[in-house]
């Protein structure tokens, strides 16, 4: 039998790659995923795909620290902040909240690429970002 990515877990990486994929990219959360499985015949606690989305958050820390410390070390970072209205649950009424999605440039734009007069951008902390505060 292949090397699992989980220890005595039944999970193979093209599972575990879906239901991280479905979690974080489609936004889905893992009841309804349970839910969606169980409709195809599949049972699937939501426990039990908690437990692979903690165990596998743990197989690609190094890979995530890696990519932090390279985006910190460029001397730039550009990014969009944009904030994005959200349903609030009470009233289910749109209400701006958080930032939309994010997008970096690392280092210097490609002067080519800028738009004719440039774009606004303003100077970030580099405290803020390596510290999380």
């Amino acid at each position: 039998m292949p090397p699992r990515p989980i220890d005595r877990g039944l999970a193979g990486p093209g599972l575990l790659a879906h239901v991280l994929t479905a979690k974080f990219c489609d936004h889905l959360p893992l009841y309804r995923q349970s839910d969606i499985d169980a409709g195809e015949g599949v049972d699937l606690d939501r426990s039990t795909l908690a437990k692979w989305v903690g165990e596998t958050s743990s197989l690609v820390a190094p890979l995530v620290e890696e990519l932090r410390r390279y985006v910190l070390s460029a001397e730039k970072l550009h990014a969009d902040d944009t904030p994005v209205p959200v349903l609030a649950p009470a009233t289910a009424r749109p209400r701006p909240a958080g930032s939309g999605p994010m997008s970096a440039t690392i280092g210097q734009p490609d002067p080519r690429t800028l738009p004719p007069h440039g774009s606004p951008t303003r100077p970030i902390a580099r405290g803020s970002i390596r510290n999380g505060t």
